[in-house]
């Protein structure tokens, strides 16, 4: 039985990848094609169509079966942390969700779209354009992070009384 800890992140996982493929969706049919883009807060961010056969700024866009195959193992080793060890952070929990959610999120577009679809365009900054899921991934890196930061923290205490 699935523990309350790990039932919250589950449903926003899935509330994302729901989000993020309904976006993709509402982009591909109502955004207007490149070079346009839609003003969403002036010169802050804009909402711009792009079809992102590679990785971040479209490299690699020949090689989209490394970006599947990293996916892959990535939530493999996500989905085992999360189901199969006994993680008990909360903090750990919704990172590995998001960045499942997000993996697969920019998986489903790679397999059935061949790209995948990206839209969210800072406009104060030249940076690559993103979707909800590449969010997704982004958040649950940085949670990780700072799991694994406390996690040393915590390490580093017990071992200081233990001495």
């Amino acid at each position: 039985m699935l523990r309350s800890k790990k039932i919250l992140p589950i449903i926003l996982a899935v509330v994302m990848l729901i989000v993020d493929q309904i976006s993709k969706i509402a982009v591909k049919l109502w955004l207007p094609k490149p070079p346009q883009m839609t003003v969403v807060i002036p010169h802050i961010i804009d909402f711009q169509y792009v079809e992102n056969p590679g990785a971040a700024f479209g490299m690699l866009s020949e090689h989209r079966w490394v970006f599947m195959f990293l996916t892959t193992v990535t939530l493999i080793f996500c989905i085992y942390i999360f189901f199969f060890k006994n993680t008990r952070s909360l903090i750990l929990n919704y990172s590995l969700m998001l960045i499942i959610s997000g993996g697969i999120g920019n998986m489903i577009d790679r397999i059935f779209r061949g790209i995948v679809i990206d839209f969210i365009n800072f406009t104060f900054m030249e940076f690559a354009v993103f979707n909800v899921a590449d969010c997704c991934v982004v958040i649950g890196g940085c949670l990780l992070i700072l799991y694994m930061i406390i996690d040393m923290i915590n390490d580093a205490k017990s071992r200081k009384i233990g001495e």
